[in-house]
């Protein structure tokens, strides 16, 4: 949506929209699985998952189009 609604920069956008849902993971708004019981583990894979998280972000901004999503567009010229 992020790359959608941008004028320009979707993939900032899209990387925008990753960063915000791993601070929701951080502050518990979304579920947060933990991955391993040892520490130094669980943070390498936490990291590796959460850019992960921004690259996939990233690309579908990137991908977004800023075009109308229907085939009606805004409704002008009918």
């Amino acid at each position: 949506m992020a790359g959608k609604w941008a004028d320009s920069a979707g993939l900032y956008h899209g990387a925008m929209v990753g960063v915000l849902w791993i601070g929701l993971e951080i502050l518990g708004a979304v579920p947060y699985l933990s991955y391993s019981a040892e520490p130094l583990t669980d943070t390498i894979i936490l990291i590796v998952v959460d850019v992960v998280t921004m690259l996939a972000g990233a690309i579908g901004g990137w991908l977004a189009r800023p075009d109308p999503s229907s085939s009606s567009g805004t409704g002008r010229g009918h």
